[in-house]
């Protein structure tokens, strides 16, 4: 009874993780599992006695996702409630479960519309088969698949890296002005050797093509800012082309989803977390705003100097072209 009141949150979540492990059909599946919990869960709950936790704990990790990250809080919450299942049934905290949603947390969380509830849901690309999706956008002849690898090898907004402009880029720098930005942000993206490799090339073809002078890296057929649809129908048309090649296509983990542009930033999320990445380094890369207003205050660092070396090791991942190691401290 003793060794089970000193047994932490996170001390079962590693135990349930190892329950379940037998179950997953991949390390990808596994670590899309987990991810939640390093993410939303541990740097709160990780150190408390999971007999301790009540409502309370559980909606005080919710709440700050709840709305605006629905798809994701209810991941949270199941994460949460499977952790306490298997403290429960292994007499490591008594019942009921705190995280349960009927009869319980539905009663302490706000009601969300259709539309909240699939806000986030963003289907994505497994980690132990990015390089295999990446050869095959690489190999695809299509004007929008160039912008969609910008989109996977920078892990930026589709919309960010479809509207690059060539005076964004300076040096080993490309900088995405405010106006461009979800958060009005200035977000500056260490420039790659690969993402160098595909701009010079886009730097070719549009001096040769029709729209010479164009102030976009990736210009559509008409000269204009590729639109969201082209990138999204790329991603569609390279699922759809291994499925008829006898292949399995890209699938969600979680889902089981066709995955989507959005996803990539997933995928780099869920790789980043397995490479133990700073959590700080890896939400600065994906351009995520800190939610503190008075940490943002303090926090004027973008950390390009940390960023450099993690996207650098992403986009050999993806490309193939270094091994795959731990960026993240040893």
């Amino acid at each position: 009874a003793e060794a089970a009141a000193r047994m932490t949150f996170e001390q079962a979540a590693d135990a349930c993780l190892a329950q379940r492990r037998s179950g997953f059909n991949s390390a990808s599946h596994e670590a899309t599992w987990w991810a939640p919990l390093p993410l939303h869960v541990l740097p709160t709950l990780g150190g408390r006695p999971v007999a301790s936790i009540g409502i309370g704990d559980v909606v005080a990790v919710l709440e700050p996702i709840w709305l605006d990250k629905h798809r994701t809080a209810t991941l949270v919450r199941g994460r949460i409630e499977a952790v306490l299942n298997w403290a429960i049934s292994n007499e490591k905290r008594p019942g009921p479960n705190p995280a349960e949603w009927n009869d319980n947390l539905r009663h302490r969380l706000p009601a969300v519309s259709k539309a909240m509830r699939e806000s986030d849901a963003r289907p994505a690309v497994p980690v132990n088969d990015i390089a295999r999706w990446y050869a095959a956008c690489t190999a695809a002849p299509w004007p929008a698949a160039r912008a969609l690898q910008a989109v996977a090898l920078t892990a930026t907004r589709s919309i960010e890296a479809r509207g690059m402009r060539w005076a964004e880029l300076g040096g080993d720098v490309w900088t995405v002005p405010a106006d461009r930005m979800k958060m009005r942000e200035i977000h500056r993206v260490p420039i790659s050797e690969p993402l160098l490799q595909l701009i010079e090339a886009q730097r070719k073809a549009v001096y040769d093509g029709p729209y010479r002078g164009s102030p976009l890296v990736f210009p559509s057929a008409t000269g204009r800012e590729l639109a969201d649809l082209a990138v999204s129908d790329v991603m569609k048309k390279l699922h759809a082309a291994d499925v008829a090649a006898g292949g399995g296509g890209w699938l969600d983990p979680a889902s089981n989803a066709p995955a989507v542009p959005h996803g990539l930033r997933a995928t780099f999320r869920i790789w980043a977390q397995e490479q133990r990445v700073d959590r700080d380094v890896a939400e600065l890369a994906l351009a995520h705003r800190e939610r503190n207003a008075v940490v943002r205050a303090y926090a004027r660092d973008d950390l390009l100097g940390l960023r450099r070396p993690v996207m650098a090791a992403w986009a050999g991942l993806l490309t193939g072209t270094t091994p795959v190691s731990t960026v993240g401290p040893e």
